[in-house]
């Protein structure tokens, strides 16, 4: 069975800063974790096309405490295209909602080789989030 292709594609991303550290000393405290992501995005419209572009910012820290032993943010931006013909308001929904996880499991697996690469065991892994709780939606969306 041949797959469908989606109306919507993501063309390109980058991250764009990031920055991770780690404090010693953490080895024997159980750590919280503490998650946070802002999205921004823009839509542009031609002829033949709608392209968006998705930022995240991405900041999540292992802490015990007020302590932050863990500490790690980036953002990435992307590059996302779909043919007119969905419209705008469909866009925007794939954008928001089939976007952002894709740009979460880039920096997710961009944070597990960073900290498996510094040494720590296990590697540090973003938890899986309902990516939709990053937008505050009004009624009728």
């Amino acid at each position: 069975m041949k797959p469908k292709i989606a109306p919507f594609q993501m063309t390109s991303h980058i991250i764009t800063d990031s920055e991770f550290k780690v404090k010693d000393g953490f080895s024997n405290k159980k750590l919280k974790p503490d998650l946070d992501i802002s999205p921004t995005f823009e839509v542009y419209e031609d002829e033949n096309h709608l392209t968006g572009k998705l930022e995240l910012e991405i900041k999540f820290n292992l802490k015990s405490g007020r302590i932050i032993f863990i500490g790690f943010k980036a953002k990435i931006i992307g590059t996302f295209v779909s043919p007119k013909k969905i419209g705008k308001d469909q866009f925007i929904k794939f954008l928001k909602y089939s976007g952002t996880p894709m740009l979460i499991q880039i920096v997710r697996s961009f944070l597990m080789s960073l900290s498996s690469q510094s040494g720590l065991v296990p590697p540090i892994v973003i938890p899986i989030i309902d990516s939709t709780s990053c937008y505050h939606e009004t009624e009728g969306d």
